[in-house]
């Protein structure tokens, strides 16, 4: 069964979600030069995102019914898209397996901390139904969803 809705409301903000677009904002500016201070950029948004994928799970029926949670983010990828969007794309950790997943965040101005639109895409289904999970976190990217029709989860979340 696939979960697909959208709601006219974001979840309450919290210093999780300000970090996370403060830490986005900070890499955007960073020279690919700068590797270093790039993968330390992505190694502090796979936690904050740990954290923020568990919050929004709470909120979705697909992943709250069945007690999904996040229990790590790993093979992080960072793009920036056109007009202050980003997408975030790897896998999370569902407690005992990975999961792919892509979160875009939207902003109406440079630098904003608060997003107007934001989009997650979470997992992809087995022949049962459910939750298909992956033993290693490189098997996942043999998998990816090709269409929005192939994720278990799609949200759409906007302020008010």
């Amino acid at each position: 069964m696939r979960s697909n809705f959208s709601e006219k409301r974001t979840p309450t903000r919290d210093s999780t979600e300000d970090a996370i677009s403060t830490e986005l904002w900070k890499w955007a500016r960073l020279s690919d030069t700068c590797i270093d201070e790039r993968q330390s950029a992505e190694a502090r948004l796979a936690l904050l995102l740990e954290y923020y994928l568990c919050g929004l799970f709470l909120l979705i029926p697909f992943t709250r019914d069945r007690g999904i949670w996040c229990d790590g983010v790993v093979d992080l990828c960072l793009k920036r898209l056109p007009r202050g969007s980003f997408l975030l794309k790897g896998a999370a950790y569902c407690p005992d397996a990975v999961s792919p997943f892509e979160l875009e965040l939207h902003f109406a101005n440079r630098l904003d901390l608060q997003t107007n639109r934001m989009v997650l895409r979470f997992g992809t289904l087995n022949h049962a139904g459910e939750l298909r999970r992956f033993p290693g976190h490189d098997k996942y990217q043999r998998h990816w969803p090709q269409s929005v029709d192939d994720w278990a989860v799609h949200v759409e979340l906007t302020p008010e």
